[in-house]
């Protein structure tokens, strides 16, 4: 597991990135699962499977 840090993430933000992910890992088509908090709370999450 990986995590970053930014200075400045808001929800829009945290929504592109997630879509940004999705796409660029869409290729693979192998199961995977992203989640991204900001503030302790899930702002986006996206589980796919085969």
């Amino acid at each position: 597991m990986r995590y970053s840090e930014v200075k400045e993430f808001n929800y829009d933000d945290c929504f592109k990135l997630g879509c940004l992910i999705i796409e660029k890992h869409d290729k693979h088509k192998e199961p995977f699962t992203i989640r991204i908090y900001m503030d302790n709370l899930v702002i986006f999450q996206y589980i796919m499977q085969r």
